[in-house]
């Protein structure tokens, strides 16, 4: 009696510890690594707007002004001219030439960004529903998500950088213009008996 009371307990125990590691593999608790993921998304958000309100806020129209401004001074100035103006109608030349560069840069950003917030939200909702493999059929565990997270926040730190490096050429390159128009505004406008164009 007490020798199969001890083994049909010992079998109970065992049945339970199985039962334990069971329920750990298949409902492991992910609410630090959410909460990883949640703090790189709203990071991400906060740097996206600050770069998007930059980039949109900055005019870029004048950039045919500025090829109007150089073709009415080439085929209105007469005599040589000074070295001065060469450079500045030079520098001012130049100034549109960054806008293809920083539109380009623009484009990828964007493209990063979105493909950023998807691998965020793809992520986040595996963890959430307890999916136990990826779309590629990988299985998730803690090193998976380990691995993920790590990654994530490697792409978003880098695209931080890229976005800092856009807009600052951005504002830099708008800043040069505001800096020299006032001066060739000036030379188009004391060009004598010449349509002047804006």
């Amino acid at each position: 009696m007490c020798y199969w009371s001890h083994k049909y307990s010992n079998h109970l125990c065992c049945f339970a510890l199985i039962g334990i590691l069971s329920s750990c593999h298949f409902n492991t608790d992910y609410s630090r690594q959410i909460r990883t993921i949640d703090s790189l998304s709203n990071s991400l958000n906060t740097a996206s707007a600050e770069y998007q309100s930059v980039i949109s806020s900055a005019d870029t129209t004048w950039s045919d002004s500025v090829i109007i401004h150089l073709a009415y001074i080439q085929n209105n100035y007469r005599g040589i001219m000074k070295k001065e103006m060469a450079e500045v109608l030079r520098t001012y030349r130049n100034i549109p030439k960054a806008l293809p560069v920083i539109y380009k840069n623009d484009s990828q950003i964007n493209y990063d960004i979105s493909f950023s917030k998807n691998q965020l939200n793809e992520l986040k909702q595996s963890l959430t529903s307890k999916a136990t493999n990826d779309a590629a059929g990988n299985s998730i565990d803690q090193s998976y998500v380990q691995i993920a997270t790590d990654k994530e926040e490697k792409s978003i730190k880098r695209l931080k950088e890229d976005m800092k490096q856009n807009r600052n050429l951005h504002v830099s390159v708008n800043s040069r213009y505001l800096d020299l128009y006032p001066t060739v505004r000036n030379w188009v406008d004391s060009l004598p008996n010449k349509k002047k164009n804006r």
